[in-house]
This record gives C-alpha cells, structure tokens and sequence, in this order.
C-alpha cells in the first residue's frame, strides 16, 4: 500500500511539473496578426505559412488568404514582428512595413499537374522563354 501512495504522488508530481513547464513557456510567447498583401490563392498563403513555421522563434502560424493575414506564435526573445515581415517580403508579398515586389495578379499563373488543382502555385509569374 505505501509503494501505491508513493507511486500516485510521484505520477502527480512528474504531471504537475511537466504542465508548469508547458504553461511556463506558453506565456512568454506572444502573438501578432500580419497583414499580408499580394495573395492570390491558398498556395501563397500555403508558402508563407511553411516559411513562417521554419523561423527559429516562431511556434506556431496560420496563414489565410481570404483574410489577408498571417496569425503566427512566437518567442520575442528570438524573433521580431519586423523580421518576421522581411521574410515574408522575400517571398514577394507585402506587409505593413514592406512593398510587395511580386507580380501583379493578372501577371500571375497556376501552375496545375493534376487535374483536380491539388499542387498548385498560383503565386510564380509565367516561366520566361529563354529562347526570346
């Protein structure tokens, strides 16, 4: 019976540390909301999202193109709004701090290799001909 209690209080001391830890690091996260311009389908939002949720710093991210915005997770001690912006500046889209310096949407193509528009890269401009 003692080696039961010491067991149940070893389990219930390993939980509560172990969620101390967790909530530890959740609150010197921060979250941000950035306005993404230049989007022209889920395939942008798609890179920018996997870009974001490569950066050294950023915990978690969502990107969606309907809203225009890139919802991301991140520790301030390791990376900045303003980095995180460049980034996404990069990949030729604008935030508030950055002009966009991708194509203008009509110049834009999607690049489809199966029928039912899985794959897609809506956000690449036409492949230029090296024969021109």
């Amino acid at each position: 019976m003692k080696k039961v209690f010491v067991g149940i209080v070893a389990v219930v001391g390993i939980l509560l540390g172990s969620a101390y830890f967790l909530f530890s690091d959740s609150e010197a996260l921060s979250s941000a909301q950035i306005a993404v311009s230049g989007m022209s389908c889920p395939a942008c939002a798609d890179r920018i999202q996997t870009m974001l949720e490569k950066l050294e710093g950023v915990s978690a991210a969502k990107v969606s193109v309907t809203e225009g915005r890139a919802h991301v997770k991140y520790d301030p001690t390791l990376i900045t709004v303003a980095a995180m912006e460049s980034e996404i500046s990069k990949l030729g889209f604008g935030t508030a701090n950055f002009k966009a310096n991708s194509c203008a949407p009509e110049e834009k193509h999607c690049e489809t290799d199966k029928p039912s528009g899985v794959g897609t890269d809506c956000c690449a401009p036409p492949a230029k001909r090296s024969d021109t």
